[in-house]
């Protein structure tokens, strides 16, 4: 049996003793002794959990993702310490950071610059719209200069306006706006008539 070769599966994830380091380690300081197996793993993954740099690199992403692409230090420094009180409980991080001044602050109301899908895909369920033919939506958002799954990145697309603010994309995003709303987008029939 496989699982007697120090094989651990659960789900998706598979533990492969024969390519694990067995060796003695010190990752952030702390030091792992020879001959674990998976338990290295686990135990290294909850400290890199709970280490300070982990907190502060989730809220600067979420603040970043929800506020601007410039988030005040203070609304980063306040979710890193939501995040380490909580033990990394998200839901306490998006309270605090739905409870921030920053949140609500008149300069972060319209600061964030939506992705080609975010503006696409918004502007189809504000229309109600029937999607007929789905590969000239992922046309669009390509045009637009994002296209599905071709960011060679593993950390995907940019969440930064910069990303998505240029000559060619704005005026995509132009056309693309003023062909859905004079109906001449073929793929997509606005419901906004069905729903009255």
């Amino acid at each position: 049996r496989i699982e007697d070769a120090g094989f651990v599966f659960e789900d998706d994830f598979i533990f492969r003793a024969d390519v694990h380091d067995a060796g003695p380690k010190t990752i952030l300081g702390k030091r792992y002794p020879a001959g674990r197996g998976i338990e290295d793993g686990v135990e290294v993954l909850d400290q890199l959990a709970a280490h300070p740099s982990t907190a502060r690199h989730v809220a600067a992403k979420l603040a970043v993702r929800f506020v601007s692409d410039q988030p005040p230090p203070a609304l980063i420094d306040r979710l890193a310490d939501s995040f380490s009180a909580s033990g990394g409980d998200l839901r306490q991080v998006m309270r605090a950071l739905a409870e921030s001044p920053e949140f609500w602050a008149p300069e972060a109301r319209g600061a964030k610059i939506k992705s080609p899908f975010e503006l696409t895909v918004s502007a189809l369920r504000a229309l109600d719209a029937e999607i007929e033919h789905p590969r000239a939506t992922v046309e669009w958002v390509q045009r637009m200069g994002q296209p599905l799954y071709a960011y060679q990145a593993p950390t995907g697309y940019p969440d930064r306006a910069n990303a998505w603010v240029n000559t060619g994309s704005l005026l995509n995003r132009m056309n693309f706006g003023l062909q859905l709303a004079t109906g001449r987008v073929a793929w997509s029939r606005p419901g906004l008539a069905r729903s009255t």
